[in-house]
């Protein structure tokens, strides 16, 4: 009898952090899937930093969002006064330009002087310049004070994540480990190992390991169905860092298995060790030994006589006869 096990299994340990465990999310021969949280550890201090982070990027946010519109409004008000003292300045201008003879500035626009417009427009310019470099300059500190927090959240969800067992791989749980909520656990100590329920393969762990061969053919029975395996790891050809239970057993893969087979399912294996045709077999209850001596009795001339017979291939049930009988001979029990 063998039984159907997967030949990929995963074992799952933390790698960077021990620690105390908060929750076991998932029990022994339950089914998870990529990217389940399987075993969490104590990180309040982690959540309540991110938390906190959190937090800050949103004030910086609000806070440079509002300080962006108040240099949005200045500059917009400055471009306004701006384009009043333009077109202040082309009316005087105008004006100057249509003087008649005699006739000055201040005596139609008393205490207006066009230089002095000059010098605000350019005030203004200089005012809007700046305002703008200042939009800039608070825009691009604001965004590296942001990817300062949003790196620092990155890496303290990095650590939040060290605290936590996912699994990378689909499949059964077929160990877990014994320790508890409330318990220690320490980096690299395995918690966790998960077959892959797709690649099944059958276990024999029997008494006659050494008969399997690599490549052997071996007759499969399962659901008084038959099919055909093949040895595909024997204890010789095993893996040098396997479970010592994978060193002392045989795996066989089964083609054309059916649906419904899953892990624990059982089968009927037999392998074919040697095989005579044409040859004299007996049932083994009518052979007998003595000191080393096997033989059968015989019906002769309606004589019952003890026989010596030298066997070859034997089974459960028969035994062939290689020296000692002659077809046709007649048999009788002991």
């Amino acid at each position: 009898t063998a039984y159907f096990v997967s030949d990929l299994q995963t074992d799952l340990s933390f790698t960077f952090r021990g620690g105390r465990i908060k929750s076991i999310n998932c029990k022994n021969g339950g089914m998870v899937k990529e990217g389940d949280i399987l075993i969490e550890l104590e990180s309040e201090n982690l959540e309540n930093q991110i938390l906190q982070q959190e937090m800050n990027l949103e004030k910086l946010k609000l806070s440079t969002s509002q300080s962006l519109s108040n240099i949005q409004r200045t500059i917009k008000l400055t471009q306004l006064q701006l384009e009043d003292l333009h077109n202040e300045y082309n009316k005087v201008k105008t004006t100057i330009e249509n003087l008649d003879e005699g006739i000055t500035l201040q005596d139609i626009m008393p205490g207006v002087n066009i230089d002095d417009i000059q010098d605000q427009i350019e005030r203004q310019e200089l005012v809007i310049e700046g305002e703008k470099e200042k939009y800039e300059n608070t825009k691009t500190s604001a965004e590296l004070d942001v990817q300062s927090i949003e790196l620092q959240i990155e890496n303290l969800k990095t650590e939040l994540d060290k605290t936590r067992l996912i699994t990378h791989v689909s499949g059964k749980i077929v160990w877990i480990t014994s320790a508890k909520v409330g318990e220690n656990v320490y980096t690299y100590n395995n918690l966790i190992r998960i077959a892959d329920v797709n690649r099944l393969k059958l276990k024999y762990t029997g008494d006659n390991l050494s008969d399997f061969k690599m490549g052997a053919n071996v007759e499969v029975k399962i659901d008084d169905k038959d099919y055909v395996g093949e040895v595909v790891m024997n204890p010789s050809t095993a893996p040098f860092d396997a479970d010592d239970s994978i060193k002392r057993s045989v795996i066989i893969n089964v083609k054309g298995l059916p649906k419904g087979i899953t892990l624990g399912y059982s089968a009927r294996i037999s392998l074919l060790l040697e095989q005579k045709e044409d040859v004299i077999v007996i049932p083994r209850d009518m052979l007998h030994g003595f000191m080393g001596q096997k033989t059968v009795y015989i019906l002769e001339d309606g004589v019952k006589k003890d026989r010596s017979v030298q066997t070859g291939i034997e089974n459960a049930t028969e035994v062939e006869i290689i020296k000692g009988l002659e077809e046709g001979e007649e048999l009788i029990e002991g």
